[in-house]
């Protein structure tokens, strides 16, 4: 396990700036690991590619097909390739063949909600549903309908994606 109370990450001169706490333990067999895992940063600044002013992380995976599959990460003011996200809110809850994700961003001019259903088979592609989407701001999108997605280092699919553009 771990247990890290960083109070100023500049000093270890590895590029990243602020303060992070973080404690977990990973286990289990290394062809299927287990991860317990909380993290708390401040002030995070990552060589200019990254930035937030806060994130906080909870994890709870484990690699076994019926495997927890939970986590949580809320993070305000982040930069990341020059786009500013007031505030992002992502969700993983139930196993890891057969869970839930859910994405709450908000940017300066945009609100973008997501949430999909889906799980990651022995082969590492995730297939699931986009259940809801949507977009506010100058070009409003809405999803219609569910649509079906296969995603994997080789393939990222989508079947029947209907939106609606207010």
């Amino acid at each position: 396990g771990w247990d890290i109370d960083a109070p100023a990450l500049a000093r270890l001169n590895l590029g990243l700036d602020g303060r992070l706490a973080s404690r977990g333990s990973l286990g289990g067999d290394p062809a299927a690991p287990q991860i317990e895992a909380t993290a708390a940063a401040s002030g995070l600044r990552l060589r200019g590619e990254f930035a937030a002013e806060s994130l906080n992380l909870k994890l709870d995976l484990q690699a076994a097909a019926d495997g927890a599959f939970n986590g949580q990460l809320d993070a305000r003011g982040v930069t990341l390739a020059g786009r500013r996200l007031n505030d992002v809110r992502a969700g993983l809850q139930g196993r890891r063949n057969a869970h839930a994700l859910s994405l709450d961003a908000r940017l300066p001019d945009w609100h973008v909600t997501a949430r999909l259903a889906g799980g990651l088979d022995a082969q590492q592609t995730w297939r699931g549903q986009l259940t809801e989407a949507g977009v506010q701001g100058p070009w409003p999108v809405q999803l219609t309908a569910p649509a079906a997605l296969v995603l994997s280092r080789e393939r990222q699919q989508v079947n029947q994606l209907v939106l609606a553009v207010a």
